[in-house]
């Protein structure tokens, strides 16, 4: 659906419902509700290597992948992160009969290891209190629901359709389970209720979630987001369905000069789904993500690379792989899990997710995500009381090293050789060597380990 076409929907479907007089039954007071969560969390993590950490010592200095703000600066120092805290404050305003519900949220982390600061010492941390969602959303009926400001598509998580997070991830280093979410983002969405546990929604949203612009890339800021959902429950089987048509990448000037207006040049689309089987005490689940579509960069580094090995191959210089010029990608994980009730005792929900993409070097290959290979969560919780809960946790996150990203790596290091040699230099310029020296550095930033985590994590709601 293009953009023009989105906001004609949304705005009928608006204008339809202003035009429904049970809209203003029940007029008075709203009615203020604040609720909120905290969370400890003591873990037990090993170190690891990942391309979202830009300031681990293997990687050349001041290279940035473009993963914006949700880095993990702090990844290789995750065996001193022990204990972490974080919250949540929510304030709801809600009118008669739900016709008007106001909501905002604040999110609180005590010491984030990962924030972004080019003068921080590696893996310090800071505290962190930041505005999450904002919005309105008005009820023409009680079928029909337009939501307006900072939101979360809900159903593009697929921990909703789960039912559970897990615990003890704080730093969403075990996050493939539900890395196609959509959250507080700007933008205008319409939600239709067939029954109490039917729904569809659709609607338009500025930005786009972590997932693409890990692995489409480009800023959020620059994303037109068309999003669409269904949310059934059907007895046996809980079914739940996201998508999101994205466009992003690239500016243009108009004819009055001015510049930089995001010109919307690449699309890829995300597509996520979970379904739960309700089998008594036990719920198996299974779930999948997948992202399709246009890189908003094609690899020229790797094109004017493969040019310039070519010039120095008599002197025994060797191409890589990775020979640029591919603009597609596609990334897929497939997830299986169980959920088992253990009546006053608790719950026990484990999940086991795979991340599948194409080899190194060949077209639609997701390069920040070439040795993704799966995560596993185990998480026992055991209830406190009605408002509090303790849980053991274990995850881990395994890679599979890529034969030919590593392959390319040691080909730059011995080529290296080749374009410092007087020789080499007679064919380059020195400027140019510079720049291809540097490419085994930046092929190094692709490389993953693998990390566990095991801890315990207590979790407080709080509010009327």
């Amino acid at each position: 659906m293009t953009k023009a076409l989105m906001k004609k929907v949304i705005l009928a479907v608006a204008f339809l419902g202003l035009g429904m007089p049970v809209a203003f039954a029940g007029d008075g007071p709203m009615d203020l509700k604040i609720v909120g969560e905290l969370d400890a969390i003591y873990k037990m993590q090993t170190d690891y290597r990942t391309p979202l950490d830009s300031n681990d010592p293997l990687i050349a200095d001041g290279f940035d992948p473009g993963t914006g703000y949700d880095q993990r600066d702090g990844a290789n120092n995750r065996s001193s992160q022990n204990v972490r805290a974080t919250g949540s404050m929510t304030m709801i305003a809600k009118s008669p009969e739900n016709k008007l519900v106001g909501v905002m949220k604040l999110t609180m982390d005590a010491q984030d290891p990962d924030y972004a600061s080019d003068e921080k010492l590696d893996g310090a941390y800071k505290d962190k209190v930041a505005l999450g969602d904002v919005w309105i959303r008005y009820a023409p009926s009680r079928a029909v629901g337009i939501k307006i400001g900072v939101q979360t598509v809900a159903a593009t998580a697929n921990a909703v359709g789960i039912g559970h997070t897990f615990a003890g991830d704080a730093d969403e280093d075990f996050i493939y389970y539900t890395s196609a979410v959509l959250n507080t983002k700007p933008g205008i969405t319409v939600d239709v209720h067939l029954s109490k546990k039917i729904e569809f929604g659709f609607g338009q949203l500025q930005g786009q979630g972590d997932l693409s612009t890990l692995v489409a890339g480009g800023s959020t800021a620059q994303a037109n987001n068309n999003v669409a959902w269904f949310r059934g429950g059907f007895g046996l089987v809980d079914l739940t369905v996201g998508y999101q048509a994205i466009t992003v990448g690239g500016t243009e000037t108009d004819g009055d000069g001015i510049e930089g207006i995001y010109k919307h040049e690449y699309a890829h689309n995300v597509t996520n789904w979970m379904a739960k089987f309700n089998l008594g005490n036990f719920s198996p689940f299974i779930g999948q993500q997948t992202i399709t579509g246009d890189k908003t960069s094609a690899g020229n580094q790797f094109v004017q690379y493969d040019s310039a090995m070519q010039s120095l191959s008599p002197l025994g210089a060797q191409q890589l792989n990775n020979q640029g010029g591919n603009r597609g990608v596609e990334l897929s994980m497939m997830t299986l899990g169980l959920a088992a009730k253990l009546g006053d005792k608790g719950k026990i929900v484990a999940a086991y997710t795979t991340a599948t993409t194409a080899e190194w070097g060949e077209d639609t290959n997701a390069a920040v995500a070439a040795e993704m290979a799966s995560t596993m969560q185990i998480n026992y919780v055991y209830p406190l009381s009605k408002s509090a809960s303790l849980t053991a946790f274990y995850n881990s996150m395994t890679v599979s090293e890529d034969s030919k990203l590593r392959e390319d790596a040691d080909t730059a290091t011995a080529n290296n050789a080749k374009i410092t040699t007087a020789e080499g230099m007679s064919l380059i310029s020195s400027a140019q060597a510079d720049s291809l020296r540097s490419m085994s550095d930046s092929l190094d930033i692709y490389k993953w380990s693998s990390t566990t985590s095991m801890g315990i994590a207590l979790n407080v709601k709080f509010g009327r």
